[in-house]
């Protein structure tokens, strides 16, 4: 007997997905048809994206479970291996059309619900690649300080975590990018509060970027501490793959006390920093600085008759 309820159970769920899919792709022919034009459609659910159930969230659990089923196979559609492919609308099957419908679910998405959708979430939604997009817009169009400090306070607690995360880490950006300086306090303190944060953060894949915003937009009195865990490991940094690109940034924005300091360790061996492929950059960027230093460190290179061979 259980094993027969078991089937019927199955059978059921299969034959729901089969009268389910005919059902809403002649429902929303019409929809698509208009999408393919360029006509503008109404908001769609996040059907199309080829997103995996996670990813779908809180949308993918309000379905019904015929629905749901039909939104889970449909991220197989793009396999050449999806056997029930042809049988679809054709606008379903061409990924350019797709792609289109994915994109204009995706902007409708970020529009004023999307940023109330936002609200409570933000950690949840940075650590994806399409709700991080949503917080990020939020933030841009936040109308008031308040708003995006709002907003911005559900990050507080997992700094560390997000300036490591390939989606999470773009939040981080575009906070320090909108928000008043103060109010990004709490990103310091939180990379400060690890042994090394800054050095850390600046040899990461993805924090180097956190740092180099946040030397972009906050003053020199805000970040001096930071810029000076930096400038002890500078011989370090400078030659890493990742950190030359936040020692350059100092060189742009830091104090001239900062910029003495860099320049000083890379005029202390102008041949090592030319030979070196992380560590050239930061020797460019100081010659493109001009000024009597950058005239010595171009004639040093000049007179290294071996760095022009």
């Amino acid at each position: 007997t259980v094993p027969l309820i078991h089937l019927s159970s199955n059978l059921l769920c299969s034959l729901s997905f089969f009268i389910a899919m005919p059902v809403f792709a002649a429902t929303h022919m019409v929809r698509i048809q208009e999408a393919a034009v360029g006509a503008a459609p109404p908001v769609l659910p996040l059907i199309l994206t080829r997103a995996p159930r996670a990813e779908l969230g809180e949308a993918h659990a309000t379905l019904p479970h015929p629905m749901r089923a039909f939104v889970e196979r449909l991220t197989v559609v793009a396999s050449e291996e999806c056997p029930w492919k042809a049988f679809l609308p054709a606008a379903f099957r061409d990924p350019t059309v797709r792609l289109q419908l994915v994109a204009r679910a995706r902007a409708d998405a970020v529009g004023p619900l999307g940023e109330a959708a936002a609200a409570g979430r933000v950690w949840q939604l940075s650590r994806d690649a399409a709700g991080c997009r949503l917080v990020q817009s939020a933030l841009d169009n936040a109308t008031t300080d308040r708003e995006r400090e709002a907003l911005a306070s559900e990050l507080q607690g997992h700094v560390w975590e997000a300036l490591q995360c390939p989606h999470a880490n773009h939040v981080l950006q575009k906070a320090v990018g909108v928000l008043r300086a103060e109010a990004v306090q709490f990103i310091i303190d939180e990379i400060a509060a690890h042994a090394g944060g800054a050095v850390q953060a600046s040899r990461h894949k993805y924090g180097c970027r956190v740092v180099q915003r946040l030397i972009e937009y906050c003053p020199p009195s805000q970040i001096c501490d930071m810029a000076g865990v930096l400038m002890k490991e500078m011989k370090v940094i400078v030659r890493h793959p990742y950190g030359n690109y936040v020692v350059q940034k100092l060189l742009l924005h830091g104090t001239q006390e900062q910029q003495g300091l860099i320049l000083a360790v890379v005029h202390a061996d102008v041949p090592g920093f030319a030979a070196d492929a992380n560590a050239s950059a930061v020797l460019g960027a100081a010659v493109e600085l001009g000024g009597e230093v950058g005239q010595e460190l171009a004639t040093s290179l000049v007179e290294e008759q071996r760095l022009l061979d």
